[in-house]
């Protein structure tokens, strides 16, 4: 149905050549076949998915500053495993680092730990990859192998967080 609104040729005639009842289409025919064609692989390949149409744009962040405790709060609180680390919302160039479930559980270990004196600077993990919205979702699956989660922005401000959470249960 696809074939023959992108090439002009009639579905009747597109079933009468895959039937074998058209045994050679005129050059013209198959010219506007193979035409359309490319035109809906290239129509497809455009509408890929992108970091745009996986991203939460509901983005929790903490601050350096943040008390470890109050971090650890929004993550409970929000149910996430890691928070970006971002001095001034929503500029990509003040994205610092992240706080992850595995930097507070190492801090946990220490006996005596004040939680409300130790500050997220502290104990975050270097920065999180920074992509453009329109970023293919295979550079973003890629990247996730080795990263907790991947911010998104336009122009220079973030835009959203994709985690691997999100590839799971958007794709």
């Amino acid at each position: 149905m696809k074939l023959s609104k992108y090439s002009g040729v009639s579905q009747s005639y597109i079933n009468k050549i895959e039937s074998g009842q058209v045994r050679r289409p005129s050059y013209d025919t198959v010219y506007h076949l193979m035409h359309g064609f490319c035109k809906f692989i290239l129509e497809k390949r455009v509408k890929t998915k992108c970091a745009r149409d996986l991203h939460s744009t509901n983005v929790y962040y903490v601050k350096r500053d943040t008390p470890v405790r109050e971090a650890l709060e929004k993550m409970r609180e929000n149910e996430y495993s890691q928070l970006p680390v971002i001095e001034n919302w929503p500029y990509v160039d003040s994205v610092v680092g992240v706080v992850t479930e595995k930097s507070l559980l190492r801090l946990l270990e220490i006996e005596n730990v004040d939680l409300d004196k130790v500050k997220v600077e502290d104990v975050m993990e270097p920065l999180i990859p920074l992509v453009e919205e329109d970023t293919p979702i295979e550079r973003v699956k890629e990247l996730l192998k080795h990263h907790y989660a991947v911010l998104t922005y336009s122009g220079r401000e973030v835009k959203g967080i994709i985690t691997k959470w999100d590839l799971i249960h958007k794709l």
